[in-house]
């Protein structure tokens, strides 16, 4: 301020006035990053949990299968699950069928049975499908985590 001169009110008040519509677009900007980055953890959560769900569901089918042609008897008592892909095979009836074979899975993941210890490849591929269960409880988790956190806030 030059001395002798009155204040310019009109020049700091415009000036505050551009400050604040400057901040309001930076905190527009950073809710839409937010949002955008939600929605992207979203799709990629939801992605990751729908893929890990059918690798669990493929290495399923390939331990259902060896339980069928080389642990027929315990096969039977798990309640005739359904074989992997389309195949349900003669014994095994639909309904009965998918219930055991939801519960075996299960089950499966809890604890180990018998026959797979003794197999060549059936530990691996119970390994294989408790890795690929575990990252879909857990990308579900995250994504249920990240949506509660933004609903709250």
């Amino acid at each position: 301020m030059v001395a002798g001169l009155p204040p310019n009110t009109s020049l700091q008040r415009t000036r505050r006035q551009s400050l604040r519509s400057f901040l309001l677009a930076a905190e527009l900007d950073i809710v839409r990053c937010v949002k955008g980055l939600v929605a992207a953890f979203w799709v990629l959560g939801i992605s990751f949990a729908v893929v890990a769900a059918w690798v669990a569901e493929f290495f399923t089918g390939r331990l259902i299968d060896i339980e069928y042609t080389e642990f027929h008897e315990q096969w039977l008592a798990d309640g005739r699950p359904p074989l992997g892909g389309w195949d349900r095979g003669e014994e095994a009836s639909y309904w009965l069928s998918s219930l055991s074979g939801r519960f075996v899975v299960l089950q499966w993941l809890l604890e180990t049975p018998g026959w797979v210890l003794g197999h060549s490849r059936a530990p691996l591929l119970l390994r294989r499908l408790r890795i690929s269960a575990a990252a879909m409880f857990s990308s579900m988790l995250g994504v249920f985590l990240v949506m509660a956190y933004h609903a709250l806030r």
